[in-house]
């Protein structure tokens, strides 16, 4: 689609800004019909779009064929007529696999050329063309390969994701050991603070006996406990 946007903006610019709206469709040109010039229009089509200056500075995107329907559009009143169907590529250079009929309306005009492969749809009294007749394992070859190019993208795309994830797991279980150290070290703290307390005349009897009720307290015993465990045991109790 970036492709299709690029040729299409390309082939515009030989055409004053003003005129550029006029141009402006969703549908795309390229290949929908035989590439044929009027050689009548040739010598102000090419004074159009300074041809002899512009000549050098001719891109992989500027659609020569694309241009000239452009100029028609422009100098010459043609009008862009929607078939009804969509493709990924020209209609004529696509394979039928590739095409999606959203109605019948290319059985009432005029189809002046197809493909080898697109033939048993178009074959009618008005084609006169039949293009592509060397591309059937060409064209396997290209769309093999596209479609490896797709997977080996999404297999980097996932590997890179889960080198990441690998990255986070490990460091939040690096952050989770930095967490069970400090709580063993606040178990400790506590135990010792209470042995000293238990020597400590000063300490009144309710302070004692609610620091007795932490240390039979559900949370403080589980804790203790997991504390006590291996720290590979310990992951059980992490997920």
């Amino acid at each position: 689609m970036e492709t299709v946007e690029a040729v299409k903006e390309s082939s515009k610019r030989f055409f004053e800004d003003s005129m550029k709206p006029r141009l402006q469709s969703d549908l795309y040109l390229w290949f929908n019909q035989p590439c044929i010039y009027k050689c009548s229009t040739l010598d102000d089509f090419f004074s159009v779009i300074n041809y002899a200056e512009n000549e050098a500075q001719f891109t992989w995107h500027d659609f020569d064929y694309y241009i000239y329907m452009y100029y028609l559009i422009l100098y010459h009143g043609f009008t862009i007529d929607d078939i009804e169907i969509e493709s990924n590529y020209g209609i004529c250079e696509a394979s039928l696999d590739y095409l999606w009929f959203k109605s019948n309306k290319y059985e009432k005009i005029n189809i002046w050329m197809c493909s080898q492969v697109t033939l048993p749809k178009f074959d009618t009294p008005n084609l006169f063309i039949v293009c592509h007749l060397d591309r059937d394992e060409a064209w396997l070859l290209r769309i093999t390969n596209i479609k490896i190019d797709n997977l080996s993208h999404q297999v980097n795309e996932l590997r890179s994701r889960l080198e990441q994830k690998d990255r986070e797991c490990a460091d939040l279980y690096a952050r989770t050991d930095d967490l069970y150290r400090c709580r063993d070290d606040l178990y400790r703290r506590t135990d010792d603070l209470y042995r000293k307390s238990e020597s400590l005349e000063f300490l009144s009897d309710d302070l004692k006996r609610q620091l007795n009720d932490i240390r039979q307290s559900k949370s403080y015993l589980l804790g203790r406990m997991v504390t006590w465990l291996p720290r590979k045991m310990r992951g059980i109790f992490r997920k």
